[in-house]
């Protein structure tokens, strides 16, 4: 729960910005001058946004199973040292790709119910220490290992169909979808859900089995 905790030492002192802020010379210049350095540093957060590259988490369905693969993919050298993840009630079990040195399954791990509000639990993969990385480079997109990027685990979402229901980023929770190696969030991180290869249409199979059934019979006339 150390990002959480994080999180709240952060909305802390923006409560505690606005409460100094009134306190003196009736707020007015200080206010203005906090505004103007808030301002400052919005416009490096939107430089440093246009600036980086992409990273996206994959949840990717296994088949017919309740198992989705977790894994992580980069495309300008980024080093992923963390990534978290909401969800819902239905988020059962996280386990790690033990192949992977970089996963620290004792500061990974799934909470149940983590909001308290019945309806949200939340999952996170972090790495073994500061400047280890957990995943970097491109997915191969050739089907197999590595074709989603570098796997992290799998998670089991009960009865998730095609579907694994409300999965998204975890920055409500964490303050952050993805960590680089030092633990810095990586701007513009995305969440990426592949479900299972749709099956066939009847109409396709019934196409390629008149489609044999002529390649046979042309066989036999020749």
């Amino acid at each position: 729960m150390r990002k959480r905790f994080n999180a709240e030492l952060r909305q802390d002192s923006v409560a505690g910005f606005w409460k100094s802020s009134k306190s003196s010379n009736g707020g007015k210049d200080l206010i203005m001058k906090k505004l103007l350095a808030l301002a400052v540093i919005a416009t490096a957060l939107v430089v440093s946004s246009a600036a980086s590259a992409a990273t996206v988490v994959n949840v990717v369905k296994q088949g017919a199973t309740d198992i989705w693969e977790i894994s992580v993919a980069t495309t300008a050298g980024e080093q992923v040292g963390g990534i978290a993840l909401l969800g819902n009630l239905s988020m059962l079990n996280l386990t790690f790709n033990a192949a992977n040195p970089g996963v620290s399954p004792a500061d990974s791990g799934l909470v149940p119910d983590v909001l308290g509000d019945g309806t949200t639990n939340a999952m996170s993969i972090n790495n073994t220490a500061i400047g280890v990385s957990i995943g970097s480079g491109p997915g191969t997109g050739v089907p197999g290992p590595g074709q989603y990027g570098t796997l992290l685990g799998t998670l089991t979402i009960a009865g998730s169909g095609p579907n694994p229901g409300d999965v998204r980023g975890g920055d409500e929770l964490y303050g952050y979808t993805a960590l680089d190696q030092n633990g810095v969030t990586i701007v513009g991180a995305t969440v990426n859900v592949v479900g299972p290869a749709p099956a066939p249409e009847p109409a396709a199979m019934l196409l390629l089995g008149v489609g044999l059934a002529g390649l046979a019979l042309i066989r036999r006339k020749a």
